[in-house]
């Protein structure tokens, strides 16, 4: 379901003359980061914090 809810939005965003697709993900949320990764999204950024 979600490579199918991807490839749409791929689709999509290439419909739209996109020339990229971004999205956020938690760090600790090993499992989308490996699914993203399969894929063949990569990092671009990271986005640090800390609670004080």
């Amino acid at each position: 379901m979600g490579k199918l809810l991807f490839t749409a939005c791929v689709d999509w965003a290439q419909a739209m003359h996109a020339t990229s697709v971004e999205l956020n993900v938690w760090e600790f949320n090993t499992n989308a980061i490996d699914f993203y990764k399969h894929l063949g999204l990569e990092n671009m950024s990271r986005k640090m914090s800390m609670t004080i």
